[in-house]
């Protein structure tokens, strides 16, 4: 059981360690999964202290090179211990947090709601607009819809918890009419309307 200082400690450094991630990896999108996670939690009956953390920290290396998912799990190893983190929930932190990037079959019940909750964020308007805004400055529009509508396609079918499986389905009828939307305003030049 986390006690409330060791929240706070957790949330402070999560802040300073999102500061530096690109415009889609922020608090925001971390205060999304950490919803999801905890909503799936009380669902799905994992543990709600290992999800809580493990949503909060997953993307704590996201701004590095190599596997941000293995790098990120061995940071919060070391910071969680340092705040006095039970070691039990610590390496079951660090597991979660190491396979949230990855594909995988099975695992604990706290590492599919974790990978859930982080693709649930893609599965909501407010994901699919904050994945959407930053790489349209970048690249033609047609293109980043596309992109972005196949890496929604691929999730959908992946997804390990019932309680995961059904958000997104709830979710996706809602965000493909927006892909539609915005795939009809891109061809008249008036995307602006819908981001």
């Amino acid at each position: 059981m986390l006690s409330a200082k060791q929240r706070r400690e957790i949330v402070e450094f999560a802040e300073k360690r999102y500061k530096s991630n690109d415009p889609v990896h922020t608090m925001k999108h971390i205060r999304r999964v950490v919803r999801f996670a905890v909503k799936l939690a009380r669902m799905e009956h994992g543990d709600r202290d290992v999800c809580w953390t493990a949503a909060m920290l997953h993307d704590i290396a996201k701004d590095e090179k190599g596997d941000h998912g293995a790098r990120g799990a061995k940071q919060a190893r070391k910071f969680l211990i340092g705040i006095g983190v039970d070691k039990d929930a610590v390496e079951r932190i660090r597991e979660v947090m190491y396979y949230h990037n990855k594909g995988f079959v099975g695992g604990s019940i706290e590492r599919q709601i974790v990978w859930d909750a982080d693709k649930l964020d893609a599965f909501t308007l407010s994901g699919v607009k904050n994945r959407l805004v930053p790489s349209i400055r970048m690249r033609a529009l047609k293109n980043t819809i596309k992109d972005a509508r196949r890496q929604y396609l691929l999730y959908l079918g992946r997804f390990h918890t019932k309680t995961g499986k059904r958000l997104s389905k709830k979710e996706s009828a809602a965000v493909n009419r927006y892909f539609t939307r915005l795939e009809k305003q891109a061809e008249r030049g008036t995307y602006y309307k819908v981001i």
